[in-house]
């Protein structure tokens, strides 16, 4: 019927900015684009560069979505929203992080104890034009796309739901060297609130992390099941 054909808006195309073994995405809509991630404060350049290579207009940006307040993640989103325009949407919960331009990590084990000690959180504070509460649709932005609070890895982050494909920041991660494999993410707010979300993204056939590569929606919920509950007793007995 004629109204189901208008009530069927399509998914947007993802396209992979790649930064090494972080990324950035930019989901292509039919009236507008949305970057999702600003990557190290080193990569803007790089972003615009991966942008135009990729055929789509800086003017077709309508949105920066940052999935949370680390440097990582927000590093050059104060550059690219001065530099281009764009406004920058964040999670409510990490407001303190946006604003003040640093933050702290709670590392998930052995590992991540030992790279937290090497690691410089600080990045170029920034001032996000739309604050996160809940969700927002990112239909008014030309994307069929929402994006969703969560918490977990920061008390603010996002994901972005597009389609049968979740974009998830940091709530896991691909391995170092096999990418495809998920894994524990290396520093959690709240470790159980992440596995928990993860667990909740049931249909979607791709889950995008920030690091590593795309993983299989199933694969990432028989880890899950089978690896996930060793590492959320290890944390209970650290955190209570």
């Amino acid at each position: 019927m004629w109204w189901c054909a208008l009530a069927a808006a399509a998914a947007p195309e993802i396209v992979d900015i790649g930064l090494g073994y972080t990324h950035a995405y930019v989901l292509v809509g039919e009236t507008g684009s949305v970057l999702v991630d600003a990557g190290y404060e080193q990569h803007a350049d790089t972003i615009l560069s991966a942008v135009d290579t990729a055929g789509i207009e800086p003017e077709s940006i309508t949105l920066l979505v940052v999935t949370h307040g680390h440097h990582d993640h927000a590093g050059s989103a104060a550059e690219l929203q001065a530099r281009m325009g764009w406004p920058v949407a964040a999670g409510r919960g990490d407001e303190a992080l946006f604003l003040a331009g640093d933050s702290a990590v709670t590392p998930t084990g052995l590992r991540g104890r030992v790279i937290g000690t090497t690691l410089h959180y600080a990045f170029p504070p920034v001032v996000p034009d739309v604050w996160i509460d809940d969700s927002l649709d990112l239909a008014p932005y030309g994307v069929d796309a929402t994006v969703r609070a969560v918490g977990g890895h920061t008390r603010g982050s996002l994901l972005v739901e597009a389609g049968d494909t979740v974009l998830v920041g940091d709530l896991i991660r691909g391995h170092l060297v096999r990418r495809h494999k998920p894994t524990l993410h290396l520093f959690h707010d709240d470790l159980l609130l992440a596995h928990d979300t993860l667990r909740g993204l049931h249909g979607f056939e791709t889950v995008l992390p920030a690091h590593g590569s795309a993983l299989d929606g199933a694969r990432v919920q028989r880890w899950l099941e089978r690896r996930a509950p060793r590492h959320e007793a290890r944390w209970q007995r650290r955190h209570g």
